[in-house]
């Protein structure tokens, strides 16, 4: 990566906290941490990842994009792939 490509990542990640905690409640990342179990109301499948099992508990073996919260609310899902 070029040092100006760099640096234009860089303040558009800036703007974009920064536009993220000038909310009320302020949106956060949530941190799903590997080994959670999948919950369909804040985990998307990444395409490759194994569907969940039917009655059973499935595994987050990776969290590919963590999930969107402004508040309680889900504005965007985790994306996860499930442990074989």
């Amino acid at each position: 990566m070029k040092l100006d490509e760099a640096q234009k990542y860089i303040q558009d990640a800036a703007r974009i906290a920064w536009k993220m905690s000038l909310q009320a409640p302020p949106m956060t990342f949530a941190v799903h941490q590997k080994g959670c179990d999948f919950n369909k109301d804040v985990h998307e499948l990444w395409y490759e990842s194994p569907k969940p099992l039917k009655g059973a508990g499935s595994v987050v073996e990776t969290v590919v994009f963590p999930a969107l919260f402004h508040g309680d609310k889900v504005m965007k899902n985790a994306i996860v792939i499930l442990r074989k």
